[in-house]
């Protein structure tokens, strides 16, 4: 179904990304992370939670309050950081949604000082980040029983 003009006014009026700053916002996080990897797409929950969550940046999505997208961004080094954890529930796939959080990933990644960014992308969403321009890098390989793929982009200014 087609999204008319009125769609976006409502969707971006009620939406708005944040830079994720307390437990709750990161318990939100967790929550669409657990309602996406782990029930729909099987990853074990003891390896969606990791040990880089606390060194990591993370961002939420509300809509109307309710937690619908979040991702995280984990410095590498001085300059990278590698996007991980990207995820959109189920209701709100298919709206323009995803594009808007990588947009917003992004933008925080440039705030924070990173100048490129790598991913390990599911092989399914190759399009839908090459629309974005990133760059696959490397053969396929399996995490968690998916297939995955690296994935960069320059963060420039013009993008």
């Amino acid at each position: 179904s087609k999204l008319n003009v009125n769609d976006f006014v409502r969707i971006w009026r009620n939406f708005m990304f944040s830079k994720v700053n307390n437990q709750k916002m990161l318990e939100d996080c967790f929550y669409i992370r657990k309602k996406v990897f782990v029930e729909e797409q099987g990853v074990p929950e003891e390896s969606e939670i990791d040990e880089y969550e606390s060194e990591s940046i993370h961002l939420i999505g509300y809509d109307n309050g309710q937690p619908v997208a979040t991702a995280r961004i984990r410095p590498i080094n001085e300059t990278t950081v590698k996007i991980e954890r990207v995820a959109v529930t189920k209701s709100h796939r298919g709206q323009g949604m995803g594009r808007m959080l990588m947009q917003a990933v992004e933008s925080l990644a440039k705030d924070e000082g990173f100048y490129v960014a790598t991913m390990n992308a599911q092989c399914h969403a190759i399009p839908f980040y090459e629309s974005l321009n990133f760059k696959m890098r490397g053969n396929i390989f399996l995490e968690e029983g998916i297939e995955h793929i690296e994935m960069t982009k320059k963060l420039t200014s013009l993008n």
